[in-house]
């Protein structure tokens, strides 16, 4: 998918190789069916990747395993019983004996529901964040997309897709999610919150397989956060207890309410069981997955990182001190934060062929000169390039960044000490850190200030 193609191209291409897939199943329809067989949404992808030899691994025991959180914190997996695992047993059954098959005629929009499969299925892309070929691979997959696929049955995330594809009746929800995902790139959430999730990890001694297990395991913690329950104070009551007019009990004036795309940080009891929330809150606040907005006091001011997808941050109160507000705002404006992150993708995007390649690169590299040029650019100052005659523009901590000879960019910052025309001195690191005389040794073509 790094080939520079837009999602019509990428599209295209897909479905005319699904469409030469079909065309050597058809001799499976029996003759003068003419029923719409639903079977071929769940068997087609079954039969083009049946001698995959990954798929003959695991329909050797095809059990779906869920990541489950005891009472006392410890995570743990078990087999799923549920209706799933019956379905993955009849599978396995049609894949140990495809002869067994009698289908009845394709769906209509068989071709562009594989299509969506390929390039958004959450398990598919799951699969692909992973890497295929690493051992287990497909069962991590399997768990994640399965609890990725609970959250799109809950409730609102049920209204959620109905308001954006409508409602196309009853069991098509799914076809929904996949529209949904496939429009959201769910590939490029899932590989960008993978990214951020390693960053915090030090897997120097770990193979692929347990890395991915250490992934898969928290990033399905923050799938499964539980809602919340607040005390809702409603405005009669208030203003009755405000006037005193009748005394009111503190059972009559609250309202009880559910949350879970806002919620406080702090502990609380969460559907029935009385849990240590913070830790699983500030993962789940962590991702591209509820919660959205985080409510905290000043447990939250200090000590935790809040970057990863969070971009603005409401002050409901102006503290004292501004160190305590500078504290606040760090918990945001962090290295690759969020910001960050929209603005380099943003620029890159418009045009990667500054890079030496054909589309934007998944991997964010902020000591790369360019980014840090738009960075500058968008939240310093930018200043001039000249020397001569324009010394008392240069000031120690600017930023210059320079073009070699051979088109290599490389930057460094303006040293308090001057050489003995009164040129400043630069600290850059070209192989080896170091303060030299050498602002005009290579070609300017930024020079920045910041704040």
């Amino acid at each position: 998918m790094n080939r520079g193609l837009n999602l019509r191209k990428i599209q295209m291409e897909i479905r005319q190789k699904i469409t030469e897939q079909l065309e050597q199943m058809k001799f499976r329809i029996q003759r003068g069916d003419q029923r719409q067989d639903e079977r071929w949404y769940y068997m087609a992808p079954l039969l083009i990747d049946q001698k995959h030899p990954k798929m003959e691994i695991w329909f050797q025991n095809p059990v779906l395993r869920n990541l489950t959180e005891g009472l006392d914190g410890v995570d743990n997996y078990e087999d799923d019983q549920g209706i799933i695992s019956k379905h993955l047993q009849q599978l396995k059954r049609l894949y140990d004996e495809p002869e067994l098959l009698n289908m009845g005629r394709m769906p209509r929009d068989l071709e562009e529901v594989l299509v969506n499969m390929a390039i958004a299925s959450p398990a598919v892309c799951a699969l692909r964040m992973l890497d295929a070929g690493t051992p287990g691979s497909v069962d991590l997959a399997l768990q994640l997309a399965k609890t990725i696929v609970d959250r799109f049955n809950t409730q609102e995330a049920i209204a959620i897709v109905d308001l954006s594809y409508g409602k196309a009746g009853e069991g098509v929800h799914w076809k929904g999610i996949l529209r949904y995902c496939m429009d959201g790139n769910l590939q490029a959430v899932l590989d960008e919150y993978a990214h951020m999730l390693l960053e915090g990890y030090d897997f120097s001694q770990w193979d692929r397989k347990e890395r991915n297990g250490v992934l898969i395991k928290d990033m399905i913690r923050t799938l499964k956060t539980h809602t919340a329950s607040y005390s809702v104070d409603t405005y009669q009551h208030f203003s009755d207890s405000i006037k005193g007019t009748k005394k009111i009990s503190r059972k009559e004036r609250y309202m009880r309410m559910r949350s879970s795309y806002a919620v406080g940080f702090y502990d609380t009891k969460s559907e029935g069981k009385s849990v240590q929330r913070k830790d699983n809150i500030r993962l789940s606040f962590n991702s591209p997955f509820r919660p959205f907005a985080l409510a905290t006091t000043f447990i939250g001011q200090e000590g935790l990182d809040f970057h990863y997808y969070c971009r603005n941050i409401v002050h409901w109160n102006l503290p004292g001190n501004p160190i305590d507000l500078e504290q606040r705002e760090g918990r945001i404006n962090r290295y690759k934060c969020h910001a960050i992150r929209q603005n380099i993708a943003y620029k890159y995007g418009k045009n990667p062929q500054k890079w030496g390649l054909s589309s934007p690169d998944p991997n964010i590299d902020h000591r790369r000169v360019p980014n840090q040029m738009r960075f500058f650019e968008r939240h310093g100052q930018s200043l001039t390039v000249e020397v001569e005659g324009k010394l008392d523009e240069w000031q120690w901590g600017d930023v210059v960044c320079w073009r070699f000879a051979d088109g290599r960019l490389h930057t460094g910052v303006v040293s308090d000490r001057v050489n003995a025309a009164g040129i400043p001195l630069v600290i850059h690191n070209a192989g080896v850190a170091r303060e030299e005389d050498c602002l005009q040794k290579w070609e300017i073509i930024g020079h920045f200030r910041y704040p």
